[in-house]
């Protein structure tokens, strides 16, 4: 079977994919991830193919505005929590 696995964020957020991703290849399927190409090489020192990904989103996720965004949806979803608790 092929497999595309498509992650985005930090190392933290894509090293767990490239582990699935390298279960799934020892079961003998195919599998690419498409992430950040700033993490290409950790991706195909796995034995993964790398798969494109605009790095818009990083850059945007690491400038202030976006750091603003997060901030705000976390906010935003704490705020959730207790309203449902």
């Amino acid at each position: 079977m092929q497999i595309i696995i498509i992650t985005a964020g930090s190392r933290g957020d894509v090293q767990p994919f490239v582990a699935l991703g390298q279960g799934l290849k020892g079961k003998g399927h195919q599998v690419s991830v498409c992430t950040h190409s700033s993490f290409e090489g950790f991706v195909t020192q796995y034995g993964l193919e790398y798969r494109f990904m605009n790095d818009d989103m990083i850059h945007f996720l690491v400038s202030d505005r976006g750091h603003e965004v997060v901030e705000s949806a976390i906010r935003f979803i704490e705020a959730f929590i207790k309203v449902r608790s």
